[in-house]
């Protein structure tokens, strides 16, 4: 029985990559004129090509092996080149749905049904997000300083953007990391949000939830706590971001 369930459960999931796939395919072919993709391969330089795939190919084996740094500090997971897979599975899907937003949802999926408690996979991914974003930080604060004159001159009516891009950045990292260090304030206004919740009807089983959402928190917190106060894993994950 439980044989014949894991089967019809995997068919399902290939029916669903396979149909994924098929509509990717679909409406790349209905919306790029496939046509002209002849000649431009005859105007571009083939060692720019090459580059190009060479530079996807390295970003993915870089973006494995912070997922594997952080996966074997936070939760050891007994599945071969898993930070290779979900590296994959991150680009694929960040590709595929709107503002990038679909490879972390997949990611924590993949982790939890590799037997990873959902709070230290949930922790996993958002400690690769807060990496990737304070190393993208860094990098556009010294790029536009070092750059400050030639971006003045040449492009004075977006600087406004600019800084306010890097100043929303670093707040709503500034915020996380502030959510992260305080768990009780958190606890809190989810424990005020659902009293109100259960007010609603259909919504009253919250209730009951309290406590499992509290426990989901707390190893939330500690599993990224852990991370933070691991110096060597933590140095070790954003000297390879910085390269990637």
């Amino acid at each position: 029985m439980d044989r014949l369930k894991n089967i019809r459960k995997s068919l399902l999931q290939y029916t669903f990559l396979f149909l994924l796939i098929g509509i990717t395919i679909y409406l790349v072919f209905k919306t790029l004129d496939i046509k002209m993709l002849s000649n431009v391969m005859v105007m571009v330089d083939k060692k720019f090509l090459f580059i190009g795939a060479l530079a996807i190919m390295c970003h993915i084996m870089l973006e494995g092996v912070v997922m594997k740094i952080i996966i074997e500090s936070t939760h050891k997971v007994n599945i071969r080149f898993i930070g290779f897979k979900l590296a994959i599975m991150g680009f694929y899907y960040n590709l595929i749905t709107p503002f990038a937003s679909g490879s972390q949802p997949v990611q924590i999926y993949v982790l939890k049904k590799c037997k990873m408690p959902l709070s230290k996979a949930s922790a996993v991914v958002t400690n690769k997000s807060i990496i990737f974003q304070i190393v993208v930080t860094f990098y556009c604060t010294i790029l536009v300083l070092m750059n400050f004159a030639m971006l003045e001159k040449q492009m004075k009516m977006i600087m406004p953007l600019v800084f306010l891009g890097i100043a929303i950045n670093s707040f709503v990292l500034i915020m996380i990391i502030l959510v992260i260090l305080n768990p009780k304030k958190i606890k809190y206004f989810m424990r005020i949000t659902i009293k109100h919740l259960s007010k609603i009807k259909f919504l009253k089983f919250l209730d009951n939830k309290i406590e499992s959402i509290e426990s989901f928190i707390d190893d939330y917190s500690k599993a990224i706590n852990f991370f933070a106060k691991n110096k060597k894993v933590l140095i070790s994950t954003i000297i390879v971001t910085l390269f990637n």
